[in-house]
């Protein structure tokens, strides 16, 4: 199978899995709905914390690093 064909393929399943989607949410009930779009804003909202804590773990981290890095430096030069 060649690559465009794959594309196609995943482009295809992709149009026929929105659809179905779109449907079903059409299909929900307006308290659905509510629960439904809460559901996304929390998960969204764990996401970008997550996202938060990992920069921030890695900023420390490459801090400590640099730190550490510096200390060495100084401790060859002198």
């Amino acid at each position: 199978m060649k690559r465009n064909e794959k594309g196609l393929i995943a482009l295809a399943g992709a149009a026929i899995l929105g659809g179905l989607a779109y449907w079903k949410y059409r299909s929900l009930s307006a308290q659905e709905k509510a629960d439904l779009k809460l559901k996304v804003k929390n998960t969204g909202e764990r996401i970008k914390n997550s996202a938060i804590e990992v920069e921030n773990s890695l900023s420390e981290k490459l801090s400590r690093l640099k730190n550490k890095s510096n200390n060495k430096v100084n401790d060859l030069s002198a």
